[in-house]
């Protein structure tokens, strides 16, 4: 998985390869680590590991900082799992205890799963980050060789995204991140450079507003017994489903 890792992200070629193993206990250590989370990570995680660092040393990328945000080094961790089925916590937690932009490589047996997330300075306790949004990949199977796999895979190389500023580089990593959750909606990958992330992560959100919309009116519509109230639910189902087919639209026809 190293290798293939290596090869698809271009980490060797950049020169920012670290292969550091990241001892668990760095992270209980932590005030937001409970009995419960040092479990998750006993039971759920094999290891941790950093496996590259984009900084300005290693890449010559310039750091971003403002009031808002600090990019000054960029941490990409592998974390290899036990088991998948506790990912969307680890990485939750993860995000929110590491205060570097981190970008989190899941493993598991054959698989990879991809996450990051936007951080913000919290300008109330110094030295503190904000985690304003997580976004994460479907799962990857390496051995996938179909047309809309192959398409994200090629999009990881990390040349592939702007050289301006590490806040830049972050955003456009994020931005093929958010791409690969649409996948399911249109059944393909596809990746728009005039696509901004603000506007990106609005749509992103919106989809998995009318995900839970579409789930939620489709259980009521089995629970429910009064017509009236069956018809009221059944109308906000369509209108969640045409919604989304709109968005699969827009996304379609963004730029490549």
């Amino acid at each position: 998985m190293e290798a293939f890792l290596d090869k698809i992200f271009g980490f060797s070629e950049m020169g920012i390869v670290q292969n550091r193993n990241i001892p668990k206990k760095s992270f209980y250590e932590q005030d937001a680590f409970n009995t419960a989370r040092k479990i998750l990570f006993t039971d759920d995680i094999e290891k941790l590991k950093i496996i590259a660092i984009c900084d300005q040393n290693t890449t010559n990328i310039e750091p971003f900082v403002n009031e808002d945000r600090m990019y000054k080094e960029i941490l990409f961790i592998q974390a290899e799992l036990k088991d998948i089925a506790k990912q969307k916590k680890i990485s939750k937690i993860m995000h929110q205890v590491i205060p570097n932009p981190v970008f989190i490589i899941f493993t598991y047996k054959d698989e990879f799963l991809l996450s990051i997330a936007n951080k913000r300075l919290n300008k109330q306790e110094k030295g503190k980050i904000v985690v304003e949004s997580e976004y994460n990949s479907p799962w990857v199977n390496v051995n996938n060789t179909e047309e809309v796999t192959t398409k994200f895979i090629k999009q990881l190389y990390l040349k592939n995204f702007s050289f301006d500023n590490l806040y830049a580089f972050y955003s456009d990593i994020t931005k093929a991140i958010i791409f690969a959750s649409f996948i399911e909606l249109i059944n393909d990958y596809r990746y728009s450079k005039s696509v901004d992330l603000e506007e990106l992560t609005k749509l992103a959100d919106q989809y998995k507003k009318l995900n839970e919309a579409i789930v939620f009116h489709s259980n009521e519509d089995k629970r429910l017994k009064n017509f009236g109230d069956k018809v009221s639910n059944h109308q906000k189902l369509i209108d969640a489903k045409k919604e989304l087919e709109l968005l699969k639209q827009l996304i379609i026809n963004f730029k490549t």
